[in-house]
């Protein structure tokens, strides 16, 4: 049964119970909206209703255990750079590690929504903070219902930050870093999460094996694009997906081309000595697959017999470029 409540934030919470609520208050918005409730009388003046405020409504919602615990911290007008600076910080010390996090910023000053999306990055990064919510009542577009009292919609808006995580992440992606991507996925789809994190481990650490026999890319690939539409966040998500895919492109099931698709990724990204290693071993491997079958390719007699035909054919060349350039006899 819910009780009938004046402010956004005692129906989010009546919806989404939590172990604890802060509200940031400024000196007016603590003795108008928090301690007492500013009301419009028939005059149009504003009249405040002593102990009618947002903390009266907390404490019934304590009652009914929508809330075990509730405070409020005391934030700057906002006036100056210094003092934006401040409300940050405040509202940083008060999360706490691997916190699960609502937000309401339906009452917040104009540059709030761009301050909390950068305080959402800057916690999350830190602190490991896990966005639940984030809400906005619309007051503007309410109006009156059958039951007489003032309605308005709240909207969610954790798909914006969100949305720009999947961005950050796609981009470290095509610049080498799978790491952003694969805590992302970790959420929505653990078994490509592993994929790309044993793709990733598997350049980095030069296991060319891993990444011709292990992994079915063109399962990968494919549960990409699948992402892009089974994704809440629907089709903005869709072009950042799109840059992935195209990361992974010139990646195949099952095949020994894999080898020199990891040897152009090294070379993207400043992985020098990783390249020169894929490229050794799957030069081996193809020199294997062509006189001997695929089926011995891992077999370390062939291996070693190709690698040193290879040395032997190295030599000679070079040999051979030595007597030409100084015209000696054969």
């Amino acid at each position: 049964m819910h009780t009938h409540l004046s402010y956004v934030q005692s129906y989010i919470l009546q919806k989404y119970p939590v172990d604890k609520a802060v509200v940031f208050t400024t000196n007016d918005s603590y003795t108008n909206n928090y301690v007492g409730r500013a009301i419009r009388d028939k005059a149009g003046a504003f009249q405040i209703e002593q102990n009618k405020g947002l903390e009266h409504e907390l404490s019934l919602l304590q009652q009914n255990g929508s809330i075990q615990t509730f405070m409020h911290t005391p934030i700057p007008d906002g006036n100056t750079e210094d003092e934006i600076w401040e409300i940050f910080k405040r509202m940083y010390e008060q999360l706490g590690y691997d916190d699960e996090v609502y937000f309401d910023i339906t009452y917040g000053f104009r540059y709030l929504p761009m301050l909390l999306m950068v305080l959402l990055d800057y916690a999350t990064t830190l602190k490991k903070v896990k966005i639940k919510g984030i809400f906005y009542g619309n007051y503007e577009v309410g109006q009156v219902g059958e039951n007489g009292v003032w309605e308005a919609p709240i909207f969610r808006l954790e798909a914006f930050s969100a949305l720009q995580r999947w961005t950050r992440a796609a981009q470290a992606f095509t610049e080498g870093e799978a790491n952003p991507l694969c805590y992302l996925l970790d959420e929505s789809n653990s078994e490509l999460s592993d994929d790309i994190r044993i793709m990733y481990d598997a350049l980095r650490f030069s296991r060319g094996l891993s990444i011709v026999r292990d992994l079915d890319f063109d399962r990968i690939k494919s549960q990409v694009v699948d992402l892009g539409y089974d994704s809440e966040l629907g089709e903005p998500i869709r072009p950042l997906l799109d840059l992935v895919g195209e990361k992974l492109q010139a990646f195949s099931s099952f095949q020994l081309s894999n080898g020199l698709a990891a040897v152009h990724w090294c070379l993207q990204h400043n992985m020098i000595q990783q390249g020169i290693t894929f490229f050794q071993e799957t030069l081996i491997s193809l020199v294997i697959e062509q006189v001997c079958g695929k089926e011995v390719v891992t077999d370390m007699v062939h291996r070693t017999g190709a690698k040193g035909a290879l040395l032997s054919f190295r030599f000679a060349n070079e040999a051979i470029n030595v007597k030409n350039k100084y015209k000696l006899p054969m």
